[in-house]
């Protein structure tokens, strides 16, 4: 099974052939409060997560596909990204039937890393 497959049927469910799949990326920049930010948005019209699986959809080795190839880091990684070296913020809003709403907001300039080279 490729990768393709799997995140396929993470979002649309198995047997999802009869279900035609949209996956909407949205982007904006805007002022913040904090100054410019950039807001990504990525909306599908999949089966949805109810409110025990959003609430721990980032948390590490969390998957609803144990023993069938989930790992339960993918969701983990993107959030450490986003929030811990991005700086910026990421949520999900979600209901059973009726797709998932993960939207990323990010400041337009990364803070410095710890250790990084700060001359550049």
């Amino acid at each position: 099974m490729s990768k393709e497959t799997v995140e396929r049927e993470n979002a649309f469910g198995e047997g999802g052939d009869d279900h035609e799949g949209l996956l909407r990326i949205e982007a904006l920049e805007r002022e913040g409060p904090s100054g410019r930010e950039v807001v990504l948005s990525f909306i599908d019209n999949g089966i949805g997560m109810d409110a025990a699986t959003q609430r721990q959809a980032f948390d590490p080795f969390f998957t609803t596909r144990m023993g069938r190839g989930g790992t339960g880091l993918g969701l983990h990684i993107v959030y450490n990204l986003v929030v811990q070296v991005l700086g910026g913020r990421i949520r999900v809003d979600s209901a059973p039937g009726q797709g998932t709403r993960f939207e990323l907001v990010l400041p337009s300039v990364a803070p410095p890393q710890p250790g990084g080279d700060s001359s550049e």
